[in-house]
């Protein structure tokens, strides 16, 4: 293979994912095969995290909670139309809030626990009743009913110690242990309650936690049942306080509307401020004095204009008779009639009489007679309009006097009407204070029966009969040990895959290096140290062995690498030491052997002297004596009987073996052994140690470059044929040394599936 074909660096030293497709994820095939490998492991963590979860399990007390639901209310309005006098609350977020605080009262608690006798239980008193220490404690029931009155006197001076508060306070020692004993009880029974509303209602649920699943579902419907009697109570009690005072502030508004009614009218009688009809008698004067001072006002016009206009027509000689008041005299009418008749008379006799005749002239003076007469009675009636309007003025004159004096007594009035208005509005107060207080107590009145009142929460549902514990919750617990678990199975067994620091497959090698796999030698369980056995003995015994099959596949795979010439000097080396390459070039050159080749081993690790202890020889003179003239071949080399292997030893150790190996002279002993072997293989020292196996990798045919299966890091191999291949050595590919079979096959890679059990037949070990 020529030295191009050698990449100088991994692209890719952590690709141990990779599949024989060599895409470059994980395939779930791949996953699988990862788990199939560390089923134990994940199986051992499974059970032992879920043993250890069951045992903790089933060592806790198991714990029953009882669950009552009760929705908030606003009942202030069922009996009467306004709000009832212990102000049913709004069922707002404040309300509800306070409402759960009242449930998680201690007071509302101790009355629970006396209820049902709790003080009794192991649970909440841990203090046992007959202790011997406490014999001669009051229990705490007994001193919790005994003396209500103490109970505010425990705590009353903080600052002060228990025996100076014990002093100051009254009370008696045994009293305050016992109710020392009380709050202890209190504490561990709201530890057990839980009292939460739900998300956006008006729902509040009350859970209650125990160890006795009688226990969580009695107390649990106690603590309700006790919060809507403390409901119906407090509404009871404040409805009769609410009666009794409102009886008490009736009784004292009646006195004061009769006080006030009293002083508004003895006022009103002082002041003269008499109500009539319409307002008080000094208005109603005004009222009726003004309207009689316009009638006379209305009338002295009228009459001073008919007064003018008689005056006119008399004095100007027209016809008075052709006013109103003219017209309207029966005596003047019945003249004017008279007149007429004598006018028409006379008229009569100017026309048969001459107007000296007697008849004539007496009708023209008793006509003259008459008219005198009307016109006396004209004058009077124009005197009577005179006088009228004189009359109408004294009229006017005399209401305008009156009007004045009205006037004056109103303006005193009015003063006195605004405390009389001070009064008549503190009466009206009064009055409305009264009705209110009737009204309300009438309302209260209704709601004292006991029947009729509710409280301001229903309870929707109650805590059953209870079975399962709610803790713990043991199977969910448990699959959630065993998915946990798992997981966590799953996570260290891939943690633990990533860690192994090698390659373990050959396709994995060939992505990541560049280079060829040659195969790989399996680990041989059981039969002692790879280096240290003589396996020979084993290649001869089992010649279709798994081993033997390996070697031959890597002799094979050598002689198809040449391309058509199989080599015929071959260097064995690695990175680093203890990676099996001097059982790896021992067994190659036994296959050669065994299948009629004439082959030389050639023991180039003059530090280790691997090939001594592989067959098990003495130390003796070999390459380096050979090489320093100082020994000829034919009498270093040893040959082993079963195969015909010869054998030459690394010889003595000399200072400046490196210059001897890159100076001609090693090139032309190899070219000596050329005609004699049909295969040189050469061992040499590791990459790492010194240069050796860099100058051999120049002069051989072709190397071989052998790592440790899952063990040599990456980073080592890399960097050995990185200098393989900055020394232009002649690198046939990588083999892989020390492989658990077993384990191997369970890799998801094409050439694991060799060492299925499917494969048992083809292999006799």
């Amino acid at each position: 293979m020529s030295n191009e074909s050698v990449q100088s660096e991994s692209t890719n030293v952590r690709s141990f994912f990779a599949t024989p497709s060599a895409s470059d994820g994980i395939s779930i095939r791949q996953i699988f095969a990862i788990i199939w490998r560390r089923k134990w492991l994940i199986l051992a963590i499974v059970l032992g995290f879920t043993i250890l979860a069951a045992t903790i399990l089933w060592s806790i007390a198991p714990r029953y909670t009882g669950e009552a639901q009760m929705m908030i209310e606003n009942r202030g309005r069922d009996i009467v139309k306004r709000e009832a006098p212990s102000s049913g609350s709004l069922a707002d977020a404040e309300t509800i809030a306070g409402q759960i605080q009242v449930l998680r009262s201690p007071e509302l608690a101790r009355e629970v626990i006396r209820e049902l006798n709790l003080d009794q239980d192991p649970e909440f008193n841990t203090i046992a009743v007959n202790d011997e220490e406490n014999i001669d404690d009051l229990s705490v029931s007994d001193t919790a009913t005994k003396d209500n009155d103490n109970a505010g006197k425990f705590f009353t001076q903080e600052e002060k110690s228990i025996d100076n508060m014990v002093d100051s306070s009254g009370v008696s020692e045994k009293e305050y242990r016992s109710e020392l004993r009380w709050t202890q009880i209190i504490d561990k029974f709201l530890k057990n309650l839980d009292v939460q509303q739900q998300k956006d209602s008006r729902v509040i649920t009350v859970k209650f936690t125990s160890k006795n699943r009688i226990t969580a579902s009695r107390v649990t419907n106690t603590i309700v049942n006790l919060y809507i009697k403390r409901q119906l109570d407090g509404k009871f009690e404040a409805t009769k306080m609410a009666s009794s005072w409102l009886n008490q502030q009736i009784l004292i508004s009646q006195k004061q509307v009769k006080a006030s009614e009293d002083a508004v009218e003895l006022y009103r009688k002082n002041s003269g401020l008499l109500n009539g009809k319409d307002g008080t008698l000094i208005q109603q004067q005004i009222s009726e004095v003004n309207s009689q001072l316009m009638v006379a006002k209305s009338d002295r016009s009228l009459a001073a204009a008919r007064l003018r206009q008689a005056e006119s027509l008399l004095n100007s000689r027209g016809d008075i008779g052709s006013t109103s008041e003219v017209l309207q005299s029966s005596l003047i009418q019945g003249l004017r009639t008279q007149e007429s008749e004598l006018q028409r008379k006379i008229a009569e006799l100017s026309t048969d009489y001459g107007p000296k005749h007697p008849k004539l002239l007496n009708f023209i003076a008793e006509l003259n007679s008459l008219q005198d007469k009307i016109e006396v009675e004209v004058r009077k009636i124009v005197n009577g309009l005179a006088n009228e309007l004189e009359i109408t003025d004294t009229r006017i004159t005399s209401l305008q006097e009156n009007m004045e004096v009205l006037k004056g007594q109103l303006a005193k009035d009015n003063t006195d009407k605004v405390q009389l208005d001070a009064l008549n509005r503190d009466a009206e107060a009064n009055r409305i204070l009264l009705n209110t207080f009737v009204a309300r107590f009438k309302e209260v009145s209704a709601q004292e029966n006991m029947e009729v009142q509710q409280p301001d929460a229903t309870i929707i549902s109650r805590a059953g009969a209870l079975s399962d514990p709610t803790f713990p919750k043991k199977k969910p617990i448990l699959g959630l040990a065993i998915v946990a678990s798992g997981i966590l199975g799953l996570l260290l067994a891939f943690l633990l895959e990533y860690m192994i620091p090698g390659y373990r497959s050959g396709e994995q090698i060939e992505k990541a290096t560049g280079l060829p796999s040659l195969g790989f030698v399996p680990l041989l369980k059981g039969a002692g140290k790879v280096a240290g056995m003589s396996l020979d003995n084993y290649i001869l015994q089992y010649p279709r062995s798994a081993l033997a099959h390996s070697i031959n596949a890597l002799r094979w795979n050598l002689d198809i690498s040449g391309k058509g010439r199989a080599p015929k000097t071959i260097l064995v080396t690695s990175t680093l030491p203890k990676e099996g390459k001097t059982t790896a070039a021992a067994c190659l050159a036994r296959m050669y052997a065994m299948a009629g080749k004439r082959v030389l081993l050639i023991d180039g690790d003059s530090y280790r002297a691997g090939i001594l202890k592989v067959f098990q020889l003495s130390d003796a003179p070999g390459l380096s004596d050979v090489l320093m003239e100082e020994q000829t071949l034919d009498n270093v080399i040893w040959t082993e009987k079963a195969t015909g292997l010869d054998v030459l030893r690394s010889g003595k150790q000399v200072p400046d073996l490196t210059s001897i190996l890159a100076s001609p002279q090693f090139d032309a002993f190899l070219k000596s052994l050329d005609k004699d072997y049909d295969a040189i293989i050469i061992d040499s020292p590791p990459i790492a140690a010194n240069a050796d196996a860099l100058i051999l990798s120049q002069k051989v045919d072709t190397t071989i470059l052998v790592v440790r299966w899952a063990v040599t890091k990456q980073e080592a191999v890399n960097w050995g044929i990185k200098k393989l291949a900055q020394a232009n050595g002649n690198v046939a590919g990588v083999l892989l040394s020390m492989v658990d079979a077993q384990e191997y096959s369970s890799y998801g890679y094409g050439d694991s599936g060799m060492y299925l059990r499917q494969f048992d037949n083809y292999y006799t070990e």
